[in-house]
C-alpha cells in the first residue's frame, strides 16, 4: 500500500517527504537559538500532511518508528558540520518510541553514527494530548529515554482541554506554549495567566518556547518572562522578511534556516 502510494506521488514529480526545519529565535535578539525540523509527507489523495495530520495515525504504527529514525539521522546530520552546535534540535516523536520495551537502547545506535558533542542537544518532542494518553507509564518511559543524554519537550502546554498537572509531573526539559497561551501576551486583562503560567513552568525546571507568536508586543512581553524561545507565526515571519517559518535545510551556523 505505501509503496504504490510512493511511487504515484514520484510519478507525478512530487517527492513523497519534504524534511523541513524552523529556527528557534531569542526573544531580544531574534538570532536562532535552536532549530526544530518535521517531515511532510505528500500525498496526491490528501494533500500536505504535516505531523499534527500524521502523528495520531501512525502513533503505535512501526511506520511511526521508521520515520523518526529517519528524522532523527537526518536532524543530527545537519549538526555534523555545525562549528556551534546550537542549544537543541527538536524532533517530533510518537509514543511508539516510548512503547519500545527499552526506548533509549533503540536511541543509542541512532546517537552512535554521530559526533555529537553534547547529547542533549537532541530533543525529542511530544505533544501533549497523545502523551497525556499515554497514561501513568509515561514517566518511567521518559527517563529511560534521558539515559541517552537527550533532553526531552512537550508541545501543546496549556492548550484546551488540556490538563497542565500531569503534563508538569513528567520529566521534561522544554515546554512549547500552545498558540491560543502564546496569544494572551496581548490581552492586557489575562496577561497575568500566561506570566503565571510560565513561571510554574521555570519552577519545575523547564524551559519556555512560544508558538504562533504573531506581534513585536508578544515577543516583549515574552522577553520580560524570560522564555527560552519562541516561533513565529507564518504571517509574522513573513511580514519581518524571513519568508516561510519552515524550510527546506541548508546548514546550522552559517546559514540563517527557517
Amino acid at each position: 500500500m505505501y509503496e504504490e502510494e510512493v511511487a504515484r506521488v514520484l510519478s507525478a514529480g512530487i517527492p513523497p517527504i519534504d524534511f523541513q526545519v524552523a529556527a528557534i529565535r531569542r526573544c531580544d535578539t531574534n538570532e536562532p537559538r535552536g532549530y526544530i525540523t518535521r517531515a511532510v509527507i505528500n500525498s496526491l489523495d490528501l494533500g500536505t500532511l504535516t505531523p499534527a495530520d500524521y502523528l495520531p495515525v501512525t502513533d503505535t504504527d512501526a511506520v511511526g518508528l521508521a520515520l523518526t529514525a529517519r528524522m532523527i539521522c537526518k536532524s543530527l546530520a545537519l549538526l555534523d558540520g555545525a562549528e556551534e552546535p546550537p542549544a537543541l534540535m527538536a524532533v517530533h516523536v510518537p509514543l511508539a518510541l516510548l512503547r519500545e520495551r527499552a526506548p533509549e537502547a533503540w536511541l543509542s545506535p541512532i546517537l552512535a553514527q554521530h559526533r555529537l558533542q553534547k547529547p542533549e542537544t537532541l530533543c525529542l518532542c511530544f505533544d501533549a494530548p497523545l502523551l497525556l494518553e499515554f497514561g501513568a507509564d509515561a514517566h518511567d518511559a521518559l527517563l529511560h529515554l534521558k539515559r541517552s543524554g537527550v533532553t526531552l519537550a512537550v508541545r501543546g502546554c496549556g492548550a484546551d482541554k488540556i490538563p497542565l498537572a500531569p503534563l508538569m509531573r513528567l520529566p521534561v526539559d522544554y515546554a512549547f506554549l500552545s498558540p491560543e497561551v502564546t496569544a494572551l501576551a496581548d490581552d492586557r486583562v489575562h496577561s497575568d495567566v500566561l506570566a503565571g503560567l510560565v513561571g510554574y513552568l521555570h519552577a519545575m525546571g523547564q524551559k519556555v518556547i512560544a508558538e504562533d507568536v504573531s506581534s513585536d508586543g508578544q515577543l516583549r512581553a515574552l522577553e520580560r518572562l524570560e522564555c527560552f524561545g519562541y516561533l513565529p507565526s507564518e504571517s509574522f515571519s513573513a511580514h519581518s522578511g524571513r519568508g516561510s517559518l519552515f524550510g527546506a535545510p541548508t546548514g546550522i551556523g552559517g546559514a540563517d534556516l527557517g
